[in-house]
C-alpha cells in the first residue's frame, strides 16, 4: 500500500518550498530572526557589568544589551529576553517560554560549529543558536557564517544540530522531504549522522575548562577531539567514551579533565570502571581538579581534592596511564584564574598549550 503523507505536512512543505524558490529566484526574503543588537539604557549602564572584549554584534547573537561605550552587558539582556547562562565571562540569555536548556548560544564545540556554518563566538566559547525553537527554517539568519544563509533549526545535541546551509541546500532538503514524507530536518539530521562517523584519534572528556578552551586547543591540535561541556559531572565520563566509540571505535587516546563537579555518590570504583572502557594498552592522561571556594586559593573544595586522590590511584593502578597536576600550575600562576575555577578568557590559549604539553610528556613516557 503506497504510503499517504499527512495533508497538513504536505501543505506546510509547499509553503517552505514556495518560500525558498521566492527567495532563490526573486531575491525576496522571508522572515528572517529577529536578532538585532541591543540598547542598554543610562539606568542599566549605572548598575551592570560589561565587557568590551564582546562587539555589538556579538553581543546581539547572545541576546545581551550593548552600550557603544561600555561594551557588552554580562547581566543585562535585550528586551524580551531574560539571563540564562551566568556564569562570568560566558554569560548569555534566553528567551522566556521556550524548551528548558535552549537559549541565544549553544556548547557546539568550535571545529563542529564551524562545520555546521554557524558563527562561532570566540570571547564567550559559544556556538550561535536560534533562541526562537518554533521556528524551522530561517532566511538570511545571522548566526550563519559567510557562504550559508538558512538556518536550520533540529534539536542542537549530536546528530541533531541546528545547521546553516546556503539556498540550494535548503531547496533540495525540501523536495527531498517532500518526497519521503519526512521534514527538512529530519533529512538534514540522516546527513550528519552520516557525517559524524571517522577514524579514532585521541579523545578528550572534560568539563567547562576544557569547553572554554576547546577552540586553542583545536589549533594546537587538530587530530583531537574535545568533548566538554559546562557543569559536567564524572558520572558522564562512561557515556561519553562509549558515544565516541559509536562512531570512531575505540579512541587511540584519553584525556579526562573531571572532578571539579561533585557527583553524590560516585567514587574511584566508578572512575576505574570508566577508564577501563578503553583497551589497556592506550594512554590515558587524568588531568587533577582545581576548585576553590568562593573564589578564595586558600580553600580547595574538599570534593575535588578527594578527586584528585582517586585520579592518583587509578593511575597508580593502570599501565600507560599519567596524571597531569594543574592545581600545581595554577598555583605557580597566581591571577590564571578568574572566579577560583575558570582560566580567564585571555589566558585559555596557556591552558590549551599546558595541557598538550603534558599529553605529549604522558604519550611519550608510557
Amino acid at each position: 500500500m503506497p504510503f499517504v503523507r499527512p495533508r497538513a505536512l504536505r501543505r506546510r512543505l509547499a509553503v517552505l518550498l514556495l518560500a525558498l524558490v521566492t527567495v532563490i529566484g526573486g531575491g525576496v526574503s522571508i522572515p528572517v530572526t529577529h536578532l538585532a543588537p541591543g540598547t542598554a539604557s543610562a539606568e542599566a549602564a549605572g548598575r551592570a557589568d560589561y565587557d568590551k572584549s564582546v562587539g555589538a554584534s556579538d553581543c546581539a547573537l547572545l541576546g545581551r544589551a550593548y552600550s557603544p561605550a561600555l561594551g557588552c552587558a554580562r547581566d543585562g539582556c535585550v528586551p524580551g529576553a531574560v539571563l540564562w547562562r551566568k556564569v562570568p565571562g560566558a554569560e548569555a540569555c534566553a528567551l522566556p517560554g521556550q524548551p528548558r536548556g535552549y537559549g541565544y548560544a549553544a556548547t557546539v564545540d568550535a571545529r563542529r560549529c564551524g562545520q555546521l556554518h554557524r558563527r562561532w563566538i570566540a570571547a564567550v566559547n559559544y556556538c550561535a543558536s536560534e533562541p526562537d525553537r518554533s521556528r524551522a527554517m530561517l532566511v538570511g539568519a545571522p548566526q550563519c557564517a559567510s557562504g550559508a544563509s538558512v538556518y536550520v533549526t533540529l534539536a542542537e545535541k549530536p546528530g541533531h544540530y541546528d545547521e546553516c546551509v546556503n539556498r540550494g541546500q535548503a531547496a533540495a532538503l525540501v523536495h527531498r522531504a517532500a518526497a519521503n514524507g519526512t521534514t527538512p530536518a529530519e533529512e538534514l539530521a540522516r546527513d550528519q549522522r552520516h557525517a559524524d562517523d571517522g577514524p579514532a584519534g585521541v579523545l578528550a572528556v572534560g568539563d567547562s575548562l576544557t569547553w572554554r578552551g576547546n577552540d586553542e586547543l583545536i589549533d594546537l591540535w587538530p587530530e583531537l577531539t574535545v568533548d566538554g561541556e559546562p557543569a559536567r559531572r564524572p558520572t558522564e565520563l562512561a557515556t561519553r567514551i562509549r558515544a565516541y566509540e559509536a562512531h570512531h571505535g575505540a579512541p587511540t587516546g584519553l584525556v579526562v579533565e573531571l572532578g571539579s563537579n561533585p557527583a553524590p555518590g560516585y567514587g574511584r570504583a566508578d572512575l576505574s570502571r570508566a577508564v577501563a572502557d578503553v583497551p589497556a594498552d592506550i594512554p590515558v592522561l587524568l588531568v587533577l581538579p582545581y576548585a576553590e571556594v568562593d573564589g578564595s586559593p586558600t580553600t580547595v573544595s574538599a570534593w575535588s581534592r578527594r578527586f584528585r586522590g582517586w585520579m592518583r590511584s587509578v593511575a597508580a593502578g593502570r599501565p600507560h596511564t599519567c596524571v597531569a597536576d594543574w592545581p600545581a600550575y595554577v598555583e605557580r600562576h597566581l591571577g590564571l584564574l578568574q572566579d577560583g575555577l575558570h582560566v580567564r578568557n585571555d589566558a585559555e590559549a596557556e591552558w590549551a598549550q599546558w595541557l598538550v604539553d603534558q599529553w605529549a610528556a604522558c604519550s611519550s613516557s608510557v
